[in-house]
């Protein structure tokens, strides 16, 4: 296929070999991250080759013969209203630091949505950066708002400095937030009986998965399809560690948390990447042993970036979270069989952060 020149550079389809190029370009744009060549091939294998969706479009920039620019699309089934379409995310958006402001993200998403237009492939997500957001919405693709950041502290003169840099006065305000929430706000909240969930630790999802989604689904507006073949991949990813606990009534499968513990400097972080359960007692079980399982890791904070109904942020309330906003969320289509209208809504989306790449 021909290339798209550029002022500089040109604009063509993903060939094999390119995984060095698209290394080199990585350091380039995030010199400051520790990786190497084996573990980021893993993941990059992984990410592009191990989808069990389908292979993803993924659109390059080239001077000479470096790569200067990348724009992939990688496929996810997804839930859009009453049927199971092949949607796309755009992950990984990287220009050059040397060659930003001479067009190449417009020149890359043009040709990627084109292309994926023609296969058939009409609605686009994702989760831009500061640096890509006024990109996204110069081209046309409508803000479906900020991620939710559900926040539990269980170190609050840690926590705070997720916020607040100064050890001093995140120490001093940790006090003063700890009496202020778990003293006052919620001691007198009251969970539900939840004897009758039994909730076990798994290490990959069997088919049950693939039931329960079929059974809350409809819940959900437009959702990523949360069957076996999917989560596998998804908390599959090499290098990291995910915990998955499991709910299980009568021996059925009631719901899922999944969840991993991650160290940013002193702060010990845990992240809830996935909840999906048939009922609010089921989620607060799940809840309960995740919590569980942060103070066995001396957790000093859990966060859980969502986009999600209200019987999301009823339970968390009632579980110790308080919320606020982060992140970019959105969306692009160029169907004509799906209302813009009813994918421009941000009450129709159910997105967690187990949705995106974050790793």
């Amino acid at each position: 296929m021909k290339g798209q020149l550029g002022a500089k550079w040109l604009i063509r389809a993903y060939e094999t070999e390119d995984e060095i190029g698209i290394w080199e370009l990585c350091k380039a744009l995030y010199p400051e991250t520790e990786s190497d060549w084996e573990q980021w091939l893993r993941w990059w294998r992984w990410m592009y080759k191990e989808n069990p969706a389908g292979a993803p479009s993924i659109w390059i920039a080239e001077h000479g013969t470096k790569i200067v620019g990348q724009y992939p699309l990688v496929p996810f089934d997804m839930k859009v209203g009453d049927q199971v379409l092949k949607v796309l995310q755009n992950i990984d958006v990287m220009t050059h630091p040397d060659y930003r402001h001479q067009g190449i993200f417009s020149a890359l998403e043009r040709r990627a949505l084109d292309e994926a237009a023609k296969a058939g492939l009409h609605i686009t997500f994702g989760f831009p950066n500061a640096a890509a957001y006024p990109g996204h919405m110069k081209s046309g693709w409508f803000d479906l708002g900020t991620m939710q950041v559900g926040l539990k502290s269980l170190n609050w003169s840690k926590a705070v400095r997720l916020k607040v840099r100064n050890k001093l006065l995140s120490t001093i305000l940790g006090m003063g937030a700890a009496v202020a929430f778990d003293k006052v706000l919620f001691r007198t909240r009251k969970l539900p009986p939840r004897e009758e969930v039994e909730v076990d630790v798994a290490a990959r999802f069997d088919d049950r998965v693939s039931v329960l989604w079929g059974m809350v689904s409809g819940e959900y507006p437009i959702a990523v399809a949360r069957n076996r073949q999917y989560l596998n991949w998804r908390y599959g990813s090499p290098g990291n560690s995910y915990r998955i606990f499991v709910a299980r009534e009568a021996g059925d499968m009631s719901g899922y948390i999944v969840l991993e513990h991650k160290k940013h400097d002193d702060l010990r972080l845990s992240y809830i990447f996935d909840l999906i359960a048939t009922s609010e007692a089921t989620m607060h079980g799940l809840l309960s042993m995740a919590v569980e399982s942060c103070r066995s890791n001396e957790t000093d904070a859990i966060l859980y970036p969502l986009i999600a109904n209200e019987t999301y942020r009823h339970v968390l309330k009632n579980n110790g979270f308080i919320f606020w906003h982060s992140g970019h969320f959105c969306a692009c289509s160029s169907s004509l069989h799906v209302p813009k209208e009813f994918l421009a809504k941000r009450e129709n989306w159910f997105v967690q952060i187990g949705d995106s790449d974050m790793r």
